[in-house]
């Protein structure tokens, strides 16, 4: 085994480390230590305060004071003792090299996405040339990198054809292929992808040995399903007044796509067409260009000739089903819960539940929330599901789609917001609180450049809690005081507050309930919309057991626009 080093704690600033370190705490699982031993934290102390696993707040404040250092944290084993940073392994999830004892890769996040994706392409070029029984799983011995993948392809007959784009992935196979092994047998992965091809080929025969598969990193921009929306997607920025493009998962989440030769040679023609009337900035332009490729995506996944496919880890039962076909088996809408705008941390929490529905009948309920990321992160709004696994990422969004989302579907919460401002606007240095009526409403960026001015900001933040929490809650500012980011803290939590006020003190419950339901499908890539769609009020007469005309909204619900409609794909799951 390799021997790691021990672990530092500013080993864990970077913030996927730091995540990966409080879901092991949260999750109650062991730490490595130096001595190859496994063993607990108990508990966690800062300063005076000791938390225990699944405390949201301890979360919070690790992943927002970046300055913290060692000293200021003391970690406790299963006996109380006190258990240093340094007695702990830097195992590959904390930053560190080498593998576990038991051969098992360290798996999760960008590891787990490119070998289950690879594998998948690779299973399916095999399937469809009839090679299954073929094939040995020891030949992953020999991958170490993209070439040696080749080689490995060419022994069965077809299988290079049919993975010919993919083969341009070099940067990401490079970097991953050597764990592939290891992935496939110690993580379990080969018996999971065996079913998911066998089930996509079941349900659709007429995919065979001429077609082609590939990730879409490995796609040249000529025959990338992605290269229209990015020829236009400049206008939409505009429109929308965002400092950077949305990204075109946004539209499509697929992990990988299988194509037909009529189906490449449509793709081809969609691209032609964009970079010919890109020049053409309108809002109009790009969401009926996009309404246009999304209509004729459909087509060809009827036809058998496109297949955009989004993978997720499946067990001994693999599902396949149909997104945003405009008339799926399965809708899902979003039903708020609380907010929690703590008084000890600079975020805010909206929690809500997002129900799905299959053929009518509800299947699940999960609990869900929003919460608005650190300068660090771009204060931009992330999506976590909670319970067991309390830190599943659902997708997130910046500010620019935050703002242009809430206003544009009720703005009834920010005119609450502008009363609260209305006492503060006229003081010295308050300036940069945005105006009322302002469609640019978030002050967080502005407030992010104000410095030690940002001080200024704490009586408009006190003023924010009270409304949310009631009357003598306050923020307690002197807990970062003397990290070096006071002000920061400041306007990080006046930037959570606006959003908390803005959406949680809607009028009306069911345009609340729309708001989050529209920040949801634009973080996880359900499209982005705003107001209420038709969809969404059939969805709540159905199953809130009401009438269309008992839920009108109030006044103040903006018109329905579907800025940019998603793409269809089918979900492995």
């Amino acid at each position: 085994m390799a021997k790691f080093a021990a672990l530092k704690y500013s080993n864990l600033k970077n913030e996927a480390r730091m995540k990966a370190f409080l879901d092991k705490f949260d999750n109650k699982q062991d730490f490595l230590s130096l001595d190859n031993t496994k063993v607990k934290i108990k508990k966690i102390q800062i300063g005076r305060e000791q938390y225990l696993p699944g405390n949201d707040e301890l979360r919070s404040y690790l992943m927002t004071i970046p300055k913290l250092n060692a000293t200021n944290i003391k970690l406790y084993n299963k006996a109380g003792g006190v258990l240093s940073f340094s007695k702990l392994a830097k195992v590959p999830e904390f930053g560190g090299q080498g593998a576990k004892k038991d051969g098992k890769i360290s798996t999760g996040g960008r590891t787990t996405e490119v070998l289950s994706e690879t594998g998948f392409c690779f299973y399916f070029a095999l399937s469809v040339n009839g090679h299954m029984d073929d094939y040995n799983i020891e030949a992953w011995r020999q991958v170490k990198n993209t070439s040696d993948f080749q080689t490995l392809c060419a022994k069965f007959r077809g299988v290079k054809k049919v993975l010919s784009y993919q083969f341009n992935d070099v940067k990401d196979m490079d970097n991953y292929l050597s764990k592939m092994y290891s992935f496939l047998t110690m993580e379990g992965w080969d018996q999971v992808i065996r079913r998911q091809v066998k089930k996509f080929r079941s349900k659709y025969p007429k995919v065979g040995s001429s077609y082609l598969i590939a990730r879409p990193s490995a796609l040249k921009s000529e025959i990338s399903p992605y290269t229209a929306y990015n020829n236009i997607s400049a206008s939409l920025k505009g429109y929308i007044g965002l400092s950077t493009k949305v990204g075109p998962d946004k539209w499509n989440p697929a992990d990988f796509w299988i194509f037909s030769r009529k189906g490449l040679k449509m793709i081809e023609q969609w691209n032609v067409k964009s970079k010919r009337l890109a020049s053409i900035k309108s809002e109009m332009y790009s969401s009926s260009y996009m309404n246009l490729v999304n209509r004729q995506l459909f087509k060809l996944y009827k036809s058998s000739d496109v297949f955009p496919v989004s993978l997720k880890k499946s067990g001994m039962t693999v599902k396949i089903v149909e997104v945003n076909t405009g008339n799926d088996e399965i809708e899902q809408t979003v039903e708020y819960d609380d907010v929690l705008l703590a008084e000890t941390n600079q975020d805010v929490q909206i929690f809500y539940t997002l129900k799905t529905y299959e053929n009518k009948k509800l299947v699940s309920a999960k609990k869900l929330f929003a919460k608005m990321k650190t300068f660090a992160g771009g204060f931009r709004l992330e999506l976590f599901e909670k319970g067991r696994d309390a830190q599943a990422r659902h997708g997130s969004i910046g500010v620019g789609l935050q703002n242009y989302i809430i206003y544009n579907t009720d703005d009834s919460g920010i005119k609450v917001l502008d009363d609260i401002r209305q006492d503060y606007r006229d003081d010295d240095g308050m300036e940069v609180i945005p105006n009322r009526g302002s469609s640019e409403w978030m002050g967080v960026n502005k407030y992010a450049k104000m410095g030690k001015d940002a001080e200024k900001l704490l009586p408009y933040v006190n003023s924010m809690m009270e409304k949310i929490n009631g009357v003598d809650s306050k923020f307690k500012d002197s807990k970062f005081a003397g990290q070096g980011n006071y002000g920061m803290a400041i306007a990080t939590k006046a930037g959570a507050g606006e959003v908390a006020v803005a959406v949680t003190k809607i009028i009306n419950k069911h345009a609340r309930d729309i708001v989050i339901e529209n920040l949801h499908l634009a973080a996880g890539s359900g499209g982005i919309q705003v107001g209420a769609s038709p969809q969404q009020m059939k969805a709540r007469a159905r199953y809130l057991g009401m009438k269309e005309d008992e839920l009108i909204l109030v006044d103040s619900m903006k018109e329905y626009d579907a800025l940019l409609g998603a793409g269809f794909h089918l979900k492995i799951l």
